[in-house]
């Protein structure tokens, strides 16, 4: 997995916000450069707008049990302020244009999982 590009970036070298959400798609690498396009007027448009997303890094891989392409989107405080980013009918347009055009599997392949940092 190599780091391509963060619409919000962090200077440091591992993410310290109080949540951290993987959100992972199958891209297939020949769908790679129409995809990077796309994304940036869509799905990072959304992220760079939403004021709740302090971080929001991507990142690829195309040798793995699991190729495709990987966020890492960081927040702090409310859980349900943030997942109104990405439950908003504007992303819910994005992810079925993803799923129609660009994730394997389709909307079904786009998988996330939240984790909370404990101290």
């Amino acid at each position: 997995m190599s780091f391509v590009e963060a619409p919000k970036n962090t200077d440091k070298l591992v993410p310290s916000t109080q949540f951290l959400q993987l959100r992972h798609v199958e891209v297939p690498p020949s769908m790679y450069k129409a995809y990077r396009r796309w994304r940036d007027e869509t799905i990072f448009d959304v992220v760079r707008n939403a004021e709740v997303v302090e971080l929001f890094l991507a990142y690829h891989s195309t040798i793995s049990t699991e190729p495709g392409v990987m966020f890492l989107s960081g927040f702090n405080g409310d859980v349900d302020a943030y997942m109104k980013v990405f439950n908003s009918e504007r992303y819910k347009d994005i992810v079925q244009q993803a799923g129609n055009q660009y994730i394997t599997g389709g909307e079904k392949g786009l998988y996330t999982r939240l984790y909370q940092l404990v101290s």
